[in-house]
C-alpha cells in the first residue's frame, strides 16, 4: 500500500467486514521499522482508500500519519 506521494505506508494483513451490510469497512495494516521490527496493526476506512487499475492501494495519509494512529487490537 503507498500514499497518495507513493511512499509505502504498509502491507494488508486483514479486512473488516460490517456483519450486517458484508461491505468492506476497514482494511488492517501492518505499518513499522525495517522488516518488521516494531511493527503494528492499524485500521484504516475503507474511504480513505484508492484503488488504481494498476493494482496500487493508495492510501490518502502521509506514512507519518499512518504511524500515528491508534494500535488495532483483535476482540472476541
Amino acid at each position: 500500500m503507498v500514499a497518495s506521494n507513493g511512499a509505502g505506508v504498509g502491507t494488508i494483513e486483514d479486512v473488516v467486514v460490517d456483519a450486517d451490510t458484508g461491505s468492506v469497512r476497514q482494511l488492517v495494516i501492518a505499518v513499522g521499522d525495517f522488516l518488521g521490527v516494531g511493527e503494528k496493526l492499524v485500521a484504516v476506512d475503507i474511504a480513505d482508500i484508492e484503488w488504481r487499475t494498476n493494482e496500487n492501494i493508495v492510501l490518502f495519509a502521509t506514512p507519518a500519519e499512518v504511524e500515528a494512529l491508534p494500535e488495532f487490537t483483535y476482540s472476541d
